[in-house]
Order: C-alpha cells, then sequence, then structure tokens
C-alpha cells in the first residue's frame, strides 16, 4: 500500500511539472504574439508589409523544419522568440537608449540625491545637494546600506574585504530576506517563479532602469538554441527552457568604481556590492 502511495504520488508530481512546462511554453507564444502586435503598431505601413513578408517565409522555413523532424518544437520556440521578441526589444533599446540620453541624467541625479540623503548609514553630517549627488558619490553609501542589511551576527565587518562566499551566506541567513522569500513561496506558485517568460519580462524591466543606470547601454541576449538541460533534468521530462541573460558591452559601475578605489579594491565592490 505504502509503494502504490508512492507511484500515485510520484505520477501526480510528474503530472504537475509536465503542466507548468505547457504553461511556460504558452506564455511564451502569448508573448511572441503580443510582441508581433507591438511591432505592428510602431512600424509604418510599408515597414509592416516587409515585417509580415519576411515574419511568413521564416515561420514557414521553421513550421517546414519542425514538421520534417529537422528542429524540435523547443528549437522553433525559442527561435521565434529570439527573432521577434528579443530582436525588437534589443532594436528598441538602443534607440530609446540614445534619444532619452539628456533625460536620463537629471533623473538619476535625483534617484542618487535621495539615496544618499535618505539610506546613507551612518547619517551624511550635513544634507547633500541635488548637484553634488554624483554616482560616485552614491556608490559610497552602499557598503553601510548593504551591511545594515545583514544579519547582526555577520562575521565580517567590512563588506568590501568579505569573500563572495561569506557575503552571500550571510544575505542567505539575513532574517528579512528569509521572511520575504518565505512569503513570495507562499503566494506565488513555484512555475511561475521559474517561467522563462516571467525571468524574460523581469530582464525587459530591469534593462532600462537599473541597467541604464548602474551599466548604461545593455542587451538581452539571445537565447542559445542549444541549450544542454541541468545534471538532474530526467529524460522522461519535457526539458527546461533556455536561461536568459544579460549583455553588457561596457559596465559603467565597474569603471567609476576602478577609477575611484583602484583596480583591485574596484573589481572587489564590485562582486559583493
Amino acid at each position: 500500500q505504502c509503494e502504490a502511495r508512492l507511484i500515485s504520488y510520484d505520477a501526480l508530481q510528474h503530472e504537475v511539472m509536465l503542466l507548468r512546462s505547457w504553461f511556460d511554453r504558452m506564455l511564451l507564444v502569448l508573448l511572441v504574439v503580443a510582441s508581433l502586435s507591438a511591432c505592428s503598431h510602431c512600424l509604418s505601413l510599408a515597414a509592416v508589409q516587409v515585417a509580415c513578408t519576411t515574419s511568413f517565409t521564416l515561420a514557414s522555413g521553421v513550421l517546414v523544419a519542425w514538421l520534417g523532424g529537422i528542429l524540435p518544437i523547443d528549437t522553433v520556440l525559442v527561435l521565434v522568440t529570439n527573432i521577434f521578441v528579443i530582436a525588437p526589444f534589443n532594436v528598441a533599446v538602443v534607440v530609446l537608449y540614445y534619444t532619452t540620453w539628456p533625460l536620463q541624467q537629471p533623473i538619476w541625479r535625483w534617484v542618487q540625491w535621495k539615496a544618499i540623503n535618505l539610506i546613507s548609514i551612518p547619517p551624511q553630517p550635513h544634507p547633500v545637494s541635488y548637484w553634488d549627488s554624483s554616482f560616485v558619490k552614491f556608490l559610497d553609501i552602499l557598503p553601510g546600506a548593504f551591511k545594515a542589511l545583514l544579519p547582526p551576527d555577520c562575521p565580517f565587518d567590512d563588506i568590501d574585504a568579505a569573500s563572495q562566499e561569506s557575503v552571500r551566506d550571510a544575505f542567505d541567513k539575513a532574517p528579512w530576506l528569509q521572511a520575504f522569500g518565505a512569503i513570495v513561496k507562499k503566494q506565488v506558485p513555484a512555475g511561475v517563479l521559474g517561467s522563462l517568460v516571467v525571468r524574460l519580462i523581469s530582464q525587459m524591466i530591469m534593462v532600462p532602469t537599473l541597467g541604464w543606470w548602474w551599466i548604461h547601454l545593455v542587451y538581452l541576449n539571445f537565447l542559445p538554441l542549444g541549450h544542454r538541460p541541468p545534471a538532474t533534468y530526467v529524460p522522461a521530462e519535457i526539458p527546461p527552457l533556455p536561461p536568459v541573460e544579460m549583455y553588457m558591452p561596457k559596465c559603467y559601475i565597474l569603471s567609476e568604481w576602478r577609477k575611484a578605489y583602484g583596480e583591485e579594491l574596484g573589481r572587489q565592490k564590485c562582486l559583493n556590492e
């Protein structure tokens, strides 16, 4: 009887994993459709006609390759996502980054001004003005701000002198982070947290916000077509979709840290903070 229950539980768990996999893939299809719809509204009529013709040709070729057994369905889905979601997004990122550059600077300085005066630990002896709220001055407050987030029994006093493993372990033991993780896991299904679409959309939000502020121009990498599943993958299951990664041609925050603190300490700050 116990063995029958165990088999039943394993079968149910397998069905749940299959549902999560198909749910993620259906969300990805909806994202592709939404991206095509957005592109059709943003482009001129002539450009839409060219795009539709090109899309139909590509879709036909991909469909033939899938029906002929040349490409698996997941490879087809990843290829379509790269062409119709990530590629248009990266083009829009480049255009908007350079056209909004003059507007970004006062916004980031305002955010730095508020952060320096509100979260400095210890507090600033005198309020810092808007014009004095440079990016380097903002970087100076980060060690104290991050240290305040760590548990009281943290094994190190200087976050920049600690190893990456020590910093990671200290954050894992932080009570507020553990409580936040428990709330998220309780309220949000695991299938949603691990969804490729959720990760893709979150990265799309990060690019023009924290990405443009801390890194400057940044893109989304194309999803790899030949993604290898992790070692924990069971052949009987549907393989997981590939990860989402950013591409940073040049990291602004790292270059500023190097200028202000030197090569070694600048790199250490980049890794730990």
